[in-house]
């Protein structure tokens, strides 16, 4: 069960575009992203070339730390040497909170599905917290409602009870945990948009597939790796 929830092997990514099909017939599938934001459920008005470059720079660096997080120093597979001053304070604070509050990182990048191949994305990190293993989905930019869509999205994909969403803008980041009736409301939000979203693709609405600021995640950065 834990390899088919953690690398869905039904799903092909192409990283290039950031899109998702499904091996056996081609198909595309729409990210967590493309779904919330046809529903008119994310607020992609603060979706900017700054903030998308800046959020891309960061998830790329959290996902080389969560490589090796056990290295000595902290900072896995990442050369910070090759990282920009403004990007290096978020890591950081990525880096004090895995410490802080004894996070395990058990993968990164992993890619899920729906179980009716109806929706894909890509999990940043899958973590183990006082026992308890689910995803984790590391936010750069300000709080928003969706923030909870989309983690109960990735629970929902990989069948699990608990997940968390990490703030790198706070100060002293902590993982806020989403589970019980917060995550089967969230759950129900995202059901609905996923049902709208495949009933205006059923009706021919091909605008469902046209890229917009905020569709379906970010681009792989351009960090070094120390093992590299």
């Amino acid at each position: 069960m834990a390899s088919r929830r953690l690398d869905d092997k039904r799903i092909r990514f192409d990283a290039a575009p950031h899109r998702y099909y499904v091996r056996q017939d081609g198909r595309q599938l729409p990210g967590t992203h493309r779904v919330l934001r046809q529903a008119g459920m994310m607020d992609v008005t603060y979706f900017t070339e700054d903030t998308a470059s800046r959020g891309t720079a960061i998830h790329r660096g959290c996902e080389l730390i969560g490589r090796r997080p056990k290295a000595a120093d902290g900072w896995g597979d990442l050369d910070q040497t090759s990282v920009e001053p403004v990007i290096l304070p978020f890591l950081e604070r990525y880096r004090g909170a895995l410490a802080r509050h004894q996070i395990t990182v058990l993968a990164t990048e992993r890619l899920v599905a729906e179980p009716l191949l109806t929706a894909a994305t890509l999990l940043d990190a899958w973590v183990e917290i006082d026992g308890q293993a689910g995803p984790l989905e590391i936010k750069s930019g300000v709080r928003v409602p969706s923030d909870r869509y989309q983690l109960a999205a990735q629970m929902t994909m990989t069948h699990s009870i608990v997940g968390w969403m990490l703030y790198l803008q706070d100060a002293h980041p902590r993982p806020v945990p989403l589970m019980g009736t917060a995550y089967l409301s969230a759950r129900q939000i995202w059901n609905i948009c996923l049902t709208l979203f495949h009933r205006r693709v059923d009706d021919g609405d091909t605008s469902c597939w046209h890229d917009r600021p905020g569709d379906d995640g970010f681009h792989i950065g351009r960090y070094g790796s120390r093992s590299a």
